[in-house]
């Protein structure tokens, strides 16, 4: 109804990978065809103008079947009703999750497909529309099978003027009460999702899974969703979206993916500034840091928080000075400087060989080294490897930081 919401879903399935061709078709766009077919049901007799006020609503509790009482009125004007057959008594249809399923037509009664207005009711325009498009296939939720009945039997009644789709009725996504998916439940926003940090690979993967399965297995490519998905394997009952499980799968495809991605990523959906915020990393030390950093996150915005958080150490966790800088550490980190000082080679193993003579020397656990250093260089003792730490933050950057704290003890 509005150009923002078709933009919203065209740029979500476009950030899913969900690649379209042609283009959008507006429904409303449609109406004409809808009235061609409308005229043709009148005068086959095949439907009829109702003028009673008794337009009622399925959702109503008081809902009574019509009395046809407009039936024979050979009325101009007013909604148009669908007259049911009289030389049936059930509608089946094949469907390709559900298997066969039938409908008395004692259930349905001549209900509305125009109203009084013009407007077609959703019964109605869904086939016109589906005719014209060739759809082949209608695939939704299973909470629409009870509308299908009544979209049979307008193809039916135009004489199935093109082939009648098959319909796959697909089971709805349920929240952790067992009820039909609400805000209450889980972020129903894929931009919420985006804004989260979680990956389109992850949340496209984690989707095709609810109701759908193919033996044991977790994790797909596209590639492998498209060779393996078929009606078979989806599932008669609700499945429930469990955004543990939904944040489980996001960090496997984090940790997953390369440095270079992840980066892209952050820059493409968090921050397209992202790299200009930094004082004193580059990008090799950024990509660095997040290879080191991504086997510990779970969400794409807690890796970008902590590399930003990595750029400048202002401050130092109390508790853990307290617990870890004792009246040696001072002449601990001077010599290691000294010892930093002979490395040509900085990467992880030759950093570690240092500490460790350092640590030797000194006749003093690696840890009591070690935690002195993350503090350092990043504020607190919670990192990977220090090795790695100091490998991923450069020679000048990682002395620089410990000359600092220097100061500070």
């Amino acid at each position: 109804s509005k150009l923002e919401y078709t933009e919203s879903i065209l740029n979500s399935m476009k950030w899913l990978g969900l690649d379209y061709d042609g283009e959008a078709v507006y429904q409303s766009k449609l109406e004409n065809n809808q009235k061609i077919y409308l005229e043709k049901l009148i005068s086959e007799n095949k439907a009829y103008y109702c003028n009673c006020e008794n337009n009622n609503n399925l959702n109503n509790s008081s809902y009574k079947f019509y009395d046809k009482s407009c039936r024979d009125k050979k009325l101009t004007s007013g909604a148009v009703r669908f007259k049911l057959p009289d030389n049936i008594n059930e509608v089946s249809f094949s469907d390709l999750i559900h298997g066969k399923l039938t409908f008395n037509l004692e259930q349905l009664d001549d209900f509305i497909i125009t109203r009084s207005d013009g407007t077609s009711m959703y019964n109605f325009a869904v086939v016109i529309d589906d005719l014209d498009m060739d759809i082949t296939h209608v695939i939704r939720g299973d909470d629409h099978i009870n509308n299908t009945p009544k979209q049979i039997l307008l193809y039916q009644a135009l004489d199935k003027i093109k082939e009648m789709p098959k319909f796959a009725h697909i089971p709805l996504i349920l929240g952790q009460s067992g009820q039909k998916l609400s805000k209450r439940d889980a972020s129903v926003s894929v931009d919420d999702y985006l804004s989260q940090g979680y990956l389109a690979d992850a949340l496209f993967n984690y989707l095709v899974r609810l109701g759908w399965s193919h033996g044991d297995q977790e994790i797909f490519t596209k590639e492998e969703l498209i060779k393996y998905f078929d009606f078979s394997s989806v599932g008669k009952s609700g499945a429930v979206f469990d955004l543990e499980k939904l944040t489980w799968l996001n960090s496997v495809y984090i940790k997953d993916s390369s440095s270079e991605k992840l980066l892209d990523l952050i820059i493409k959906d968090l921050d397209k500034n992202y790299l200009s915020n930094f004082k004193n990393l580059n990008k090799n030390n950024i990509l660095s840091l997040i290879n080191i950093y991504k086997p510990r996150v779970k969400l794409l915005l807690e890796l970008k928080n902590i590399i930003n958080s990595l750029d400048s150490i202002n401050n130092y966790n109390k508790d853990s000075l307290a617990k870890w800088v004792s009246g040696n550490t001072p002449e601990l980190l001077k010599k290691l400087l000294a010892e930093f000082a002979l490395i040509d080679s900085w990467d992880a193993t030759e950093i570690v060989k240092s500490i460790k003579n350092i640590c030797k020397l000194a006749n003093v656990k690696m840890p009591e080294l070690a935690q002195p250093i993350r503090l350092a260089t990043t504020g607190d003792i919670i990192s990977p490897g220090v090795g790695e730490l100091l490998s991923s933050l450069g020679k000048s950057e990682s002395c620089a930081r410990i000359k600092k704290f220097l100061e500070v003890l």
